[in-house]
C-alpha cells in the first residue's frame, strides 16, 4: 500500500484531508496521522480505496449514500475512487451510486461535487 497526504489545492492550498477525531474535514496544516491515509488497488475494477492511517485505521473513505465519510471496512463500490490525473493535481471520482461526482473542498468544506468544476476538486497526493 502506498502511504500519502491529499492537501487541498485553489483557495484552500495548505489544508489537508483529515480524518482525525473519527470525522472528514479540512484541517489546516499537516498535524500528523490524522490527515495520513493509504491507497489499496482493486484490481476488480481498477479503483483504489482510501484507508485512514492513526486512530481511524481500518476505516475507508467513503461516498456511499452521497456524502462524505468514514465507512468501517471497504463495503463495496461506495469506498472505490478513480485517481483522475489533472496536470497541477489529482482528481478523486466516485464509484457506484454516486459516478460523476468528485472529492470536493471547495468552499472550505469536504463534500461530493457534481462533475469535475476545477480547481475544487483538485488535490495534491505530496507533501
Amino acid at each position: 500500500m502506498i502511504q500519502l497526504v491529499l492537501q487541498a489545492l485553489g483557495a484552500e492550498k495548505g489544508k489537508f484531508l483529515s480524518h482525525a477525531f473519527d470525522k472528514i474535514w479540512l484541517q489546516n496544516g499537516y498535524q500528523g496521522e490524522g490527515e495520513l491515509w493509504a491507497l489499496q488497488h482493486n484490481p476488480d475494477n481498477g479503483s483504489v480505496s482510501i484507508l485512514a492511517l492513526g486512530g481511524e485505521k481500518g476505516k475507508y473513505l467513503s461516498h456511499a449514500n452521497d456524502k462524505v465519510w468514514l465507512q468501517n471496512g471497504r463495503q463495496g463500490e461506495g469506498e472505490d475512487w478513480i485517481i483522475e490525473n489533472r496536470g497541477g493535481g489529482i482528481a478523486l471520482a466516485a464509484l457506484g451510486a454516486e459516478r460523476g461526482k468528485y472529492l470536493s473542498h471547495a468552499f472550505d468544506k469536504v463534500w461530493l461535487q457534481n462533475g469535475y468544476q476545477g480547481e475544487g476538486e483538485l488535490w495534491d497526493p505530496n507533501r
